[in-house]
């Protein structure tokens, strides 16, 4: 059985998820490996992840 590690990285915003599409492309393809068992979801730094960047504050995460 195969383990995925996947860890947000943006610590300095809170791990902020900016591309949910690609965010969710991921995990159909992960959920296509047959031998995947498991997934561990990771935030780097205190916060796991402070929610979804709106359109109109991608400016924040350009200075990252």
């Amino acid at each position: 059985m195969k383990v995925a590690y996947i860890t947000l990285n943006t610590p300095e915003v809170g791990n902020l998820l900016d591309n949910v599409n690609k965010f969710g492309k991921l995990f159909s393809r992960l959920k296509r490996d047959k031998e995947l068992g498991i997934v561990v979801l990771e935030g780097n730094g205190k916060d796991f992840c402070l929610g979804r960047v709106q359109k109109k504050d991608h400016k924040i995460l350009d200075k990252v």
